[in-house]
């Protein structure tokens, strides 16, 4: 840095650690600025932006020669700033981990209205890195359903390409269509802060993560999942906010919820803190388990509730699904698993067993036979159980006008005939 950056970075940082509750300059601060501290600080983004754009060309960081040492008596320690205290941290990665189709993206949206009202979260914007829901009918349904400001929030996608395609599908149509795809990671790293040191949001949303990583990057791979994080993480600590990741887990249960994350461990070592969604014991419940705390001790596990709701907007009315904090529980995810052992089993899941076990000896059964013995358990149809069969691999096959089921995928299955 030149004399004038260095001196004016100096300012920036003596500023900000002129601190708020929340651990972030105050507005006021920001506003007494002289346009030499804006071009300073400028200057000094740049030079974050191309850190972050060597990682988007190369995946793993900037080419350097030797080994970077830095003396801790040159290191100006600094207190831990949360943006949703002792769970998600200001500065880093928290990654929010669960089933498909819990809610965990509207939980998110839920974090994201509380930012835009300032609900016991930082007050400002949110910037969302949406792979899956859209504006009109999801996410800003949510935030209004939240009575958050959907002023503060900005949803980021990246441009498809191909302005002729857009303009062939524009004419077709009769109205102008643009196409975008989802941010890709980390070759958009660089545009995406961009776009944070333009916005200034306090949270950064990435849901899910498989949706906006770049060509050929891999969940199960540990160096193609610091690249993606890493820079993610910078952007964290240079701008002092939180980044939200969600990501899937595994359908199969673990003895320790954190192993049912897929892919890399990486993943969950670059967090600086990870929730687990799991579902409750009622059919709307849902408990999130606090499994890693970097920046602390391990919270108590979030009992929260899944609650319909409705906006409007103009004369149209929206019905949606919002989540509620409902308290607290001390269960752990081991008691968790010990109570779904004496749930009464779905059943779908009652049907595969009997079949698994019908078949584990025996590869072939009258059909006329298994109906008659799933009619008289009555635990599950007949149309369950033929469901379920088919999606063990176990197929009808007709044969002298006698019906059979067989475990054998080299036999062609007829659905006309069972």
């Amino acid at each position: 840095m030149t004399p004038d950056v260095e001196a004016a970075w100096e300012v920036w940082e003596k500023e900000t650690g002129d601190l708020s509750p929340f651990g972030r300059p105050r507005q006021a601060v920001v506003n007494n600025w002289t346009p030499s501290q804006f071009r300073a600080v400028e200057d000094k983004f740049r030079e974050l932006q191309a850190s972050f754009a060597d990682v988007s060309q190369n995946g793993s960081g900037p080419k350097r020669d030797g080994l970077i040492v830095t003396g801790l008596n040159d290191v100006k320690i600094r207190p831990t700033s949360f943006f949703w205290p002792k769970r998600i941290p200001n500065g880093g990665v928290t990654l929010l981990a669960g089933d498909g189709g819990l809610g965990k993206g509207t939980f998110a949206y839920m974090l994201a209205a509380w930012a835009t009202r300032g609900e016991g979260v930082p007050k400002g914007p949110v910037l969302i890195l949406a792979g899956e829901d859209t504006a009109e009918e999801d996410i800003k349904p949510k935030i209004m359903a939240y009575h958050g400001d959907p002023d503060l929030v900005r949803i980021v996608h990246a441009p498809f390409g191909g302005s002729e395609l857009e303009d062939q599908l524009s004419e077709a149509v009769g109205k102008r269509v643009e196409l975008r795809s989802n941010v890709k990671l980390p070759g958009d790293a660089a545009a995406l802060a961009t776009e944070i040191a333009k916005f200034r949001p306090v949270l950064v949303i990435v849901d899910p993560l498989n949706s906006h990583l770049s060509d050929g990057k891999r969940t199960n791979h540990a160096e193609d999942m610091a690249s993606v994080l890493i820079p993610l993480d910078a952007m964290a600590k240079a701008f002092d906010l939180a980044v939200l990741v969600v990501d899937h887990v595994g359908k199969a249960e673990r003895e320790h919820h954190v192993d049912k994350i897929l892919g890399s461990v990486q993943k969950r070592n670059t967090s600086r803190s990870v929730l687990i969604m799991e579902p409750g014991s009622g059919e709307d419940e849902r408990l999130i388990f606090h499994q890693k705390a970097n920046k602390g001790r391990k919270e108590p596990t979030l009992t929260i509730e899944l609650q319909d709701a409705s906006v409007k907007e103009g004369m149209l009315v929206v019905q949606t699904v919002v989540t509620k904090v409902t308290g607290i529980t001390e269960q752990t995810y081991g008691e968790l698993q010990d109570e779904r052992k004496t749930r009464p089993k779905p059943a779908g899941e009652k049907a595969k067993a009997w079949a698994e076990e019908k078949f584990a000896t025996v590869d072939k059964h009258k059909a006329k036979e298994l109906e008659r013995e799933v009619k008289a358990l009555g635990e599950f149809s007949w149309n369950t159980t033929k469901n379920e069969m088919r999606l063990l691999g176990i197929y009808y096959f007709k044969k002298d006008e006698v019906g059979y089921w067989i475990k054998d995928p080299t036999i062609p299955f007829r659905r006309d005939d069972d």
